[in-house]
Parts: structure tokens; sequence; C-alpha cells
């Protein structure tokens, strides 16, 4: 814990939430998955009201990255450790007051329900779908933007296809289904021309994709079968402004800051 400390040295409050995940030492750190260890980091931050900062992605994994080259403790400094904590443990502890007495214990309590998965207050209501949810997303207007071009660009092309079909039974050419056409190709390269501007807030991947290899679907993220990931997760985006990212689950709002 003394070397992480050392290492993050300007951020103590990004520490104590990276004990309460589970990263205690800066080998732990140096293993660490970033795609993993954020979305447990924005909910302890939320959950214990912390004031850390935490890094996106792109900085996490750089971080990760550095750690991974530096020293571990070696055998003569883990011995120095043991006969210290055999020392501490000697030592009569003092008394401690009530009221230090009763701060940690409720601060052990509140990493156990974090740790559990107890992330929510017992007296705190469900939340419903109407209700945002998760930090704010920072691409908002871009995301917004997409999900609205995506989901036009699917009603103009059921539309085109039907009228298509319509006209090569009627046998006559009709000038409107060559603007049905071109209103399709303008929505979708307008679709295709934002479409990277909308990336997950917590581990940077593209929201709206088409089955990608490098992408794996998390269990939380909207899905319908036969209509994949797209079309659900830009519907709950204009129908209830929040989303989850499909491929870290962290949920996500949008048009409001914290």
């Amino acid at each position: 814990m003394e070397k992480l400390n050392l290492y993050l040295t300007k951020y103590p409050e990004l520490v104590e939430l990276l004990d309460v995940i589970g990263i205690k030492t800066l080998e732990d750190f140096a293993h660490a998955n970033p795609r993993v260890i954020l979305p447990d980091l924005h909910k302890a931050k939320r959950y214990f009201k912390s004031a850390a900062t935490i890094p996106n992605a792109a900085q996490l994994q750089y971080w990760i990255e550095e750690a991974s080259t530096q020293p571990i403790a070696t055998p003569l400094e883990e011995i120095q450790i043991a006969i210290a904590d055999i020392n501490l443990a000697s030592t009569p502890k003092l008394k401690k007051d009530d009221d230090t007495a009763r701060r940690e214990e409720k601060c052990r309590a509140a990493k156990n329900n974090f740790n559990t998965g107890t992330f929510l207050e017992p007296t705190e209501k469900k939340k419903s779908y109407l209700t945002q949810r998760g930090i704010s997303h920072m691409h908002g207007t871009s995301t917004y933007a997409v999900s609205l071009f995506l989901i036009l660009s699917y009603i103009v092309g059921a539309i085109m296809f039907s009228y298509a079909v319509w006209s090569m039974l009627d046998g006559k050419q009709n000038w409107l289904l060559w603007g049905l056409l071109i209103a399709f190709i303008a929505i979708y390269f307008i679709y295709l021309g934002l479409r990277k501007r909308s990336r997950c807030s917590v581990c940077g991947m593209q929201i709206f994709s088409f089955g990608l290899k490098e992408i794996n679907y998390n269990h939380k993220a909207h899905h319908i079968v036969l209509l994949g990931h797209n079309i659900p997760t830009a519907l709950h985006v204009l129908l209830f402004k929040w989303f989850r990212c499909p491929a870290c689950g962290t949920s996500q709002r949008i048009g409001s800051k914290d």
C-alpha cells in the first residue's frame, strides 16, 4: 500500500477508492484491467461521495503500464515489513474512544456493503426506467443526434423498401422512390459521420457499432433479439435520456450534470 501511495502521491482520494475495490498494492494496480476497474471506481466515488479525480481509460491504462515497470518489493523488504507488523502487533493498543470506534465501524460497514454489491441505501427506492441514472455522459449531444439519425435511417429504409416492392408489383416508376433513396443515403452518411464522436465516458469505446470483434458486449447492455444492440440503445437514449454502455455496462445519463 505504501508503494501505491508513493506512486499516486498526487491522488490520495483515488488511492482510497482503489483500496475499496480491492487494489491494495502497486503489484495489484500493475495487473489491473482498466475496463474492469473504471466502472467500479465510478460506483465507489458515487457511493462514498468522494471528491477523487478519476482518470479516463487512456490515462489509467498509461498509469497501469508505468506501474508494471516499477520495482516490486524485494525479499529483504518483505522481511522488514513482516518484522514491523510483528512489532506493531506486540505493541499494546491504546483504548479508542467511542466516537472513533463508531466511525471505524461505520466505515467498515460501508466498505462491506460496497464489496458485496449493496450500492444503494436500504431506504432508497428502486429507480424506474423513467428516472435518469448513472454518471453524466460527456458526449450527450453527439450521442442523442446519433441515436436520432440511426432510428430515422431505419424508418426511411423500411419505407423505401416497402415502396420499392410495391412499385415493382405495380410496374410503374415513381420519383418518390428516388427521393426516399437520396434521403436514406443522406441520413445514413450523417449517422456515420457522427458515430465516431459518440463514445463511452468510462471505457472510451464507440456506443454504436456493427459487431466489431474488439467489443465484448456487457451482459447489462440493451439488447433485443433480432434487433441487436444499436436500435435498443438508440431508443433508450431518445425515450429515457440515459443508457448503458454496450462494452462496460456503465449507466450514463444525457443532458444533466453532476
